[in-house]
């Protein structure tokens, strides 16, 4: 049995513990890594300045909940990195 919530979806089989079905459409398997988070009054302003200076958006601003937002960018290093943007 599948158990949805918010775009994740657990799938029944341990290989594929975890899939996220992003809102492009497209499916992506998650990190398998720490991911650095930064806090950021607006995210917005945060991804253009970081693709201004040679980063790439991986994941647009999405909410989380009434908590806030969230996004992912790749450095010009091709790290991959979140930022955060509290609801407040």
């Amino acid at each position: 049995m599948d158990a949805r919530y918010d775009g994740i979806q657990r799938a029944g089989h341990a290989k594929d513990f975890w899939r996220h079905q992003w809102r492009d459409g497209q499916e992506r398997r998650p990190l398998k890594c720490v991911v650095i988070t930064i806090s950021v009054k607006d995210i917005d302003k945060a991804l253009d300045k970081i693709e201004r200076l040679g980063g790439k958006t991986a994941q647009k601003k999405q909410p989380i909940g009434e908590m806030g937002f969230t996004a992912y960018f790749k450095d010009s290093e091709g790290n991959t990195e979140g930022l955060w943007q509290s609801r407040s």
